[in-house]
């Protein structure tokens, strides 16, 4: 996910049009992720550090979508192949508590 990511917030990140240094020290904070902490970034602007966070947030939304997709298909490509063979079946055994007989108390 850390390779897509990169690739992801690369292009919105040239969209903002950082100083070569900004952009630099903005990139060194990009291995956390979401965890990047712009705020040690001192020559990022106010609006500039919204527009980076925003860039951040999409490119991790983005490449989560695609993560989660990626599993899906995986697991209905692993339910079809397993539905293709019976023999690999598993069956569930269910055990019934054993039923006590009751107490009654009698009057006396």
């Amino acid at each position: 996910m850390a390779r897509t990511f990169a690739t992801s917030v690369a292009p919105r990140l040239d969209r903002v049009g950082l100083a070569p240094e900004v952009r630099a020290a903005t990139d060194r904070q990009l291995v956390k992720m979401t965890g990047a902490e712009l705020d040690s970034v001192v020559a990022l602007q106010p609006s500039q550090r919204a527009a980076v966070r925003e860039a951040i947030d999409g490119a991790f939304v983005i490449d989560f979508r695609l993560l989660m997709l990626m599993a899906a298909a995986l697991a209905l490509l692993s339910a079809v192949r397993r539905r293709g063979h019976p023999e690999t079946r598993i069956v569930l055994v269910m055990r019934r508590k054993p039923v006590l007989p009751s107490r009654r108390r009698r009057s006396i």
